[in-house]
């Protein structure tokens, strides 16, 4: 009983991937090893490096690209007028023109660019777990023979957060190319419409006052402390007219 208690201390139920330099093997079997010859076993195996995933890649640096601006589109168009040409008559009624042009007012329009976040490329950096290990354990760096692996590395962003608040992509603009404008253009106007005559009373008296060719002159029958007339009476006249070339 005590040698079979012995004999189960000193033995062990391993997998059989120690007795290679597999890793893992899903369902293994096993046998039954003394611990002595499992310590050898395991100081025949080849310690190596065992490297984690890479981390996110923090850091970096990023620009705003710009494209050219777009096309204006849209907008709004008007008549555009040049001054009144001088009228045709003096009096008596003439005519005066001007010139109309059909345009796009200005910044009606809108157009854009494109903005694209452009990251630094290797301006980054992630990392990695590295460790020395020799039959599913850890050991430490120094009992592996290889160079160690970097546990960093340069990477590029992939965070476009990094290139900050982009500049307007779009402006006011004035629209180009052939306007199409609303309504009739006002290019002709009446002018000068007064009479090329002029009418006055033939008086009997040497003063006149207010009353209407055709309906008489006036002589003051009074005046105020200013000397201004504020009486009149009117007598019948005849009317004449004095008249100027058109």
């Amino acid at each position: 009983m005590r040698t079979q208690l012995k004999m189960r201390e000193a033995c062990f139920l391993v997998p059989t991937s120690l007795f290679t330099d597999d890793v893992l093997i899903k369902d293994m079997p096993v046998k039954a090893i003394h611990i002595q010859e499992l310590r050898a076993r395991i100081d025949r195996l080849q310690s190596y490096w065992e490297t984690g995933a890479w981390g996110a890649c923090t850091g970096g640096t990023g620009a705003w690209s710009y494209g050219s601006w777009g096309a204006c589109t849209g907008g709004v168009a008007s008549y555009k007028y040049s001054g009144w040409s001088a009228c045709s008559r003096n009096c008596g009624g003439g005519t005066q023109t001007r010139t109309s042009t059909c345009s796009y007012n200005t910044n009606s329009g809108t157009q854009s660019k494109t903005a694209t976040c452009v990251l630094t490329q290797n301006s980054g950096n992630q990392t990695r777990t590295v460790r020395c290990v020799k039959g599913g354990v850890v050991l430490p760096d120094s009992k592996c023979t290889t160079s160690r692996p970097a546990t960093s590395q340069f990477c590029t962003p992939t965070n476009t957060a990094l290139c900050g608040v982009a500049t307007p992509t779009s402006q006011a603009c004035t629209p180009t190319g052939i306007a199409t404008c609303s309504g009739t253009p006002v290019t002709q106007q009446s002018c000068n419409t007064h009479s090329c005559c002029t009418s006055f009373c033939m008086c009997s008296s040497s003063y006149c006052f207010g009353c209407p060719c055709g309906s008489g002159c006036g002589n003051c029958n009074s005046y105020n402390s200013s000397g201004v007339c504020d009486s009149w009476s009117c007598q019948s006249a005849s009317c004449s007219y004095s008249c100027q070339d058109p």
